[in-house]
């Protein structure tokens, strides 16, 4: 039997109390939004720092999901501490959280592990927060989904292109029963002022379906994402599938909250839908 993967940020990230933590993230979830939910969403993308900070801005994302009824959800999600290979998926059993064991849908990870570029380096999962933190929220909103789990390791556009092809073979076929969601926050530690234009042009650019110069720009480090190989990435598939849609729910940054404007992480929400055009 596979191993289990653990929680690790407990505490940290989130709170540790099971009732507690579905409180949080159910008030995150349920709260007043500006988009109604629609059955036809192929992923988001969602906010990876403590609750505190970004888990109202995720609960847009989430909130987004929530009249999807998926039963698997791929999460892509930054390697934040190795950056040696290209992308690890997850092969795991179950995640643990306090909120109880999330099953990984074990079919899917073997036939991914089993195309080219696929690996499974067992360390970065078990080190990573930015996949982790996502998971209380599919346990509140789908508590029966499996998760992929996919770590990114080095965020270059021709990766993305290729694991967008990659889970495009997976997928085609299981777009109504399968959700997309990556994992990034957007720049950081820029005072408030230059963060909110940064930021802008990056939500821009994705909302644009522009590719290439989101990918040139993340490049040179004119724009910032911490997981921008996983935006890339669900850009692609979303161009491959039809997904015309794509809407930022809400931009947010961490000295809303701190109060400390010298210095700020910023936090996006986004939609990948399907727009039916006249």
């Amino acid at each position: 039997m596979k191993e289990i993967r653990k929680s690790r940020y407990t505490g940290q990230f989130y709170p540790g109390d099971a009732t507690e933590l579905a409180s949080l993230v159910t008030s995150y979830i349920s709260s007043p939004r500006t988009v109604s939910p629609t059955e036809d969403v192929l992923g988001v993308i969602s906010p990876h720092a403590g609750y505190v900070y970004s888990g109202p801005c995720a609960g847009y994302s989430y909130h987004a999901l929530a009249n999807k009824h998926f039963s698997t959800a791929v999460i892509i999600a930054p390697s934040h501490h190795s950056a040696g290979f290209s992308w690890s998926v997850g092969d795991f059993s179950a995640y643990d959280t306090p909120l109880g064991r999330m099953q990984v849908n074990r079919s899917d990870v073997a036939a991914l592990l089993a195309m080219p570029g696929s690996v499974f380096n067992r360390q970065v999962h078990e080190i990573e927060h930015a996949l982790e933190v996502q998971l209380p929220f599919l346990q509140i909103l789908r508590p029966q989904a499996s998760i992929v789990p996919i770590l990114l390791g080095n965020q270059t556009p021709g990766n993305s292109e290729e694991l967008a092809n990659l889970l495009w073979q997976q997928y085609q076929n299981r777009l109504q029963d399968t959700v997309f969601i990556v994992s990034s926050d957007a720049s950081h530690y820029h005072d408030a002022s230059m963060a909110e234009k940064i930021d802008g042009r990056t939500a821009r650019l994705i909302e644009d379906g522009d590719i290439g110069n989101l990918g040139h720009f993340m490049m040179t480090r004119e724009l910032e994402a911490c997981g921008f190989g996983g935006i890339l990435t669900l850009m692609h598939l979303a161009q491959k599938s039809g997904y015309n849609g794509i809407k930022t729910l809400q931009y947010t940054h961490s000295g809303k909250v701190t109060g400390d404007f010298h210095r700020v992480v910023g936090y996006l929400a986004t939609m990948f839908y399907k727009e039916e055009r006249a």
